[in-house]
């Protein structure tokens, strides 16, 4: 008799926990009508951090329950926080939010290059203004290159100098330490760099973008 009855009490246990426990666990099934097109999924938000891959916002109705409401972030609010990522703002060897980083030692390198040496031997001032008032290529955003600039061409482009750099030596816009009367001038045949008179012609110009 005994046996009996705790067998019906473990029977009647197992059908109350039955029926409880999906209301307090909730249900997972979706809910409401398609068609609030205001959404990313989850999938969306994690390319978004491991790629940095712009997407569409999805249809689907999503909503939460009760007062529980006012804790909760959107999915479009987290996905509208994630920025977007420049490659030149990240170190070079290095990866953020998927991005590869090409920034070299805070120096963003030219992009572009004007004419080679339009007014012959020149001073820097001369130079400097020539490249601030230049209009090529429909570009106005001209500027005499620093000598950091000038090396990484000189490197990057000789032997063979695909640039057309010329045997000479060409104004740098670097100031020389402790003589604010001289400046940086790179031999592009060479890749040597010097301090020279911002006043002395002897030296020519080709500016960068």
């Amino acid at each position: 008799m005994k046996k009996t009855l705790i067998t019906i009490l473990i029977i009647v246990l197992m059908v109350t926990l039955a029926t409880q426990i999906p209301k307090a666990i909730g249900s997972l099934t979706p809910y409401g009508t398609a068609g609030d097109a205001t959404q990313y999924t989850l999938n969306d938000i994690y390319t978004r951090l491991t790629a940095n891959t712009s997407t569409s916002t999805k249809s689907g109705m999503f909503s939460t329950p009760g007062s529980v409401t006012a804790t909760f972030r959107t999915l479009t609010e987290i996905y509208s926080s994630i920025p977007t990522i420049n490659a030149t703002t990240v170190a070079s060897g290095m990866s953020y939010l998927g991005v590869m980083g090409t920034k070299q030692d805070g120096v963003v390198y030219p992009t572009q290059w004007s004419v080679d040496n339009p007014l012959g031997y020149i001073d820097w001032a001369t130079a400097v203004s020539y490249c601030d008032s230049l209009t090529e290529n429909s570009h106005t955003d001209w500027r005499l290159p620093s000598y950091i600039e000038l090396i990484n061409a000189f490197l990057t482009t000789n032997p063979g100098n695909s640039l057309g750099f010329q045997v000479e030596n060409y104004w740098s816009s670097t100031d020389y330490p402790d003589f604010t009367s001289n400046v940086y001038g790179v031999q592009m045949g060479y890749g040597d760099a010097g301090s020279g008179d911002k006043t002395i012609p002897n030296a020519i110009v080709r500016c960068t973008r």
